[in-house]
């Protein structure tokens, strides 16, 4: 009986050993993959932002702080020349006052007008409409740790979780001034937000803290409303999660309109042979023309024949990162005919996704 419990344990003990190792057999690796603008826009190569109108009721300096954030977004995408914002803004105000018009009612044509004047392709206008932030709380429960006389104890503790919630929209145009057609129309808005916790006790330590919350309350404060005020003193403050969630907006905003760069991450197979573990460590360290000699070198190796198709797999994510689409979906096709695996399945699609890609990126190609 005992020889029968052991050889079990024996057998449970490799098939986890085999199981992990199983798992270790694929590593995701961090890429950067360029993607294409959501809206195309042909032959524009320089854009000027004009400071957004702002709604009424809100902070006044929203649309200049909006347009600022959202130029030196662009400025870093470096798919467009950036016209200075000013320049456009001084054109506008002049036309207001020829005209008798607040800078806000002037349409299309005054904007296509203003752009061929200071050289800009197109000139990017709108509104702020939501710019706020606002705080919200609740009661929740968690597990800690903690040590008691050396040893540590587990303690399940009442927390009040304050968080702060900063939210901003825009509403804007891109106006080819040349042909003077709106090339998109867009409403976006993000947030940005912050989260501060603080223990609800009924004796708390906080006795400085506290007669300052009796006084400010102007009543003897309960353990939820001192552990609630405690916490919203320590988020940040609304001016710099409005700076925050601009920032979100703006990448937002670029994306829409520019070609650009997202991280994303590809699986790479180790293999059993040692060329193919030295390919991982090579990409690892972005070497990939010394991952390709070293999976090529195990597919020509007829002793290494169990991890051809992790070989070829790795040929055709190489490929799919150069570039090389129509060599890198070959690759896929022949670890799959030599070992059916749903990830090789998966990228061949994601090829097919990514040809898709590649048309629309040479359509949104500055000469």
């Amino acid at each position: 009986m005992k020889n029968h419990i052991q050889a079990a344990l024996v057998r449970n003990i490799l098939f986890a050993c085999i199981f992990v190792a199983g798992c270790s057999s694929t590593k995701p690796i961090p890429v950067r993959i360029l993607k294409p603008a959501t809206v195309t826009m042909p032959g524009i190569k320089s854009i000027s932002i004009i400071d957004f109108e702002v709604t009424e009721g809100l902070d006044k300096m929203s649309g200049t702080e909006a347009a600022r954030k959202l130029n030196a977004a662009l400025v870093a995408n470096g798919h467009f020349e950036m016209v200075e914002g000013w320049k456009a803004k001084a054109a506008l105000s002049a036309i207001a006052e020829e005209e008798g018009r607040e800078i806000a009612a002037l349409g299309v044509i005054d904007y296509q007008k203003v752009g061929k004047e200071i050289g800009a392709n197109a000139v990017i206008f709108g509104s702020v409409g939501i710019y706020s932030s606002n705080d919200t709380w609740k009661k929740s429960k968690r597990e800690i740790k903690e040590k008691v006389d050396g040893k540590t104890q587990k303690r399940k503790i009442e927390e009040a979780v304050v968080t702060r919630t900063a939210r901003v929209g825009i509403t804007f145009r891109v106006v080819d001034v040349q042909k003077g057609i709106v090339l998109a129309s867009l409403s976006k808005t993000a947030e940005a937000e912050d989260v501060k916790a603080q223990e609800i006790e009924e004796k708390s330590g906080f006795l400085g803290g506290i007669s300052k919350l009796r006084g400010a309350l102007g009543k003897e404060a309960s353990p939820e409303e001192k552990a609630k005020v405690l916490a919203t003193a320590n988020l940040l403050p609304p001016n710099i999660l409005l700076d925050r969630a601009l920032a979100n907006l703006s990448d937002i905003i670029v994306q829409n309109i520019a070609p650009h760069y997202v991280n994303e991450s590809r699986i790479i197979q180790k293999g059993k042979h040692q060329l193919m573990k030295s390919g991982y460590d090579f990409a690892l360290r972005d070497l990939w023309d010394d991952s390709k000699e070293a999976w090529l070198s195990v597919t020509e190796n007829s002793g290494a024949t169990s991890d051809h198709p992790q070989a070829w797999y790795n040929l055709g994510v190489y490929h799919e990162l150069e570039g090389n689409l129509d060599e890198a979906e070959k690759n896929f096709k022949t670890a799959y005919n030599l070992k059916p695996e749903e990830l090789y399945l998966d990228a061949k699609a994601r090829i097919r996704k990514r040809k898709e890609e590649m048309e629309r990126l040479q359509e949104q190609k500055i000469n």
